[in-house]
């Protein structure tokens, strides 16, 4: 569902495509993948304990943050090779280690 939010953020995804363009940059990707869940109890302490397994995994890498007290891991898939099953296979890590937790 494009909402009107979704369309601002693609016209600005273009209006930085042409100015890195004409600032000499030959290819410009612009991707941001976002997930979250409004149903979901957010436990600080569980998160940061996830968030320091998933680190010593070492097979995917994620970021801390923390908004407000509220602390969280954030994605970041800015690889161009990146695909459906590059999300999935990220996606079945996070789930794979948080049992564990």
């Amino acid at each position: 569902m494009n909402t009107e939010k979704d369309k601002e953020c693609n016209r600005q995804a273009l209006d930085f495509n042409i100015y890195f363009r004409h600032c000499g940059f030959s290819k410009i990707v612009v991707l941001q993948i976002s997930l979250f869940s409004k149903n979901v109890q957010i436990n600080n302490d569980a998160n940061e304990e996830l968030y320091r397994k998933i680190q010593e995994d070492r097979r995917v890498h994620l970021t801390p943050s923390a908004v407000h007290g509220k602390y969280f891991i954030r994605i970041s898939m800015t690889s161009s090779n990146n695909n459906a099953a590059s999300v999935e296979n990220c996606w079945q890590i996070i789930k794979d280690i948080a049992s564990q937790v």
